[in-house]
């Protein structure tokens, strides 16, 4: 998987759910043009979309502020990946990959940046 995520042109961001090694794989694009956003509910379950309000649908999203990352918005109008709004949401950077197993989370940048 990631050699052909090396390989993708273009602006995308995607799952991948492998059958056999039961993972998960969240990937997204160099440049970032496409968002994608995720958590872990209480219940370790993987909440993940393109749009926060996706994620808000779910009734195990987490809803607290993040402190912070109003902070940053207040001072540079923006609020800078991986933070979210939210407490406990994150927007995967551009270029990476997380993969997430019942035995672990693992963060990768594979699309070119080191």
């Amino acid at each position: 998987m990631e050699e052909t995520a090396r390989k993708l042109i273009g602006m995308f961001a995607f799952a991948l759910w492998d059958k056999k090694d039961k993972q998960l794989s969240l990937v997204r694009d160099r440049l970032g043009i496409k968002p994608l956003y995720w958590s872990l509910s209480p219940g370790r379950s993987i909440i993940f979309g393109s749009e926060l309000k996706a994620l808000r649908a779910h009734p195990d999203c987490p809803t607290d502020i993040n402190r912070n990352a109003v902070a940053g918005f207040m001072r540079h109008n923006y609020i800078s990946g991986p933070q979210t709004i939210y407490q406990n949401v994150f927007k995967l950077q551009p270029g990476h990959i997380r993969r997430f197993s019942p035995r672990f989370a693992h963060h990768k940048t594979l699309l070119g940046y080191e």
